[in-house]
């Protein structure tokens, strides 16, 4: 089983080192002089496997120290979709 395994990574990966090497790819930079900041940035999005519960979320904030101020009032609004 393993050394069909061997055999069979070989036979995939063969033909695209081969490739790889008779047909390289290059990248190129035309200008240096772009600012940064006009390039898009791919969003991402970490998502994490914690489930959250709201009742629980609530609670902990009633707890916590940490309030979102508005004006006089402190507040605790949250909506989960």
């Amino acid at each position: 089983m393993c050394f069909g395994s061997v055999i069979m990574s070989y036979w995939l990966i063969t033909p695209m080192y081969t490739k790889w090497c008779e047909q390289p790819t290059f990248t190129t930079v035309n200008s240096t002089h772009y600012p940064i900041w006009n390039i898009d940035f791919p969003a991402v999005t970490i998502c994490s496997n914690n489930k959250v519960i709201s009742d629980q979320l609530e609670d902990t904030l009633k707890k916590s120290s940490y309030v979102i101020r508005v004006g006089k009032c402190a507040k605790h609004k949250f909506s989960f979709i």
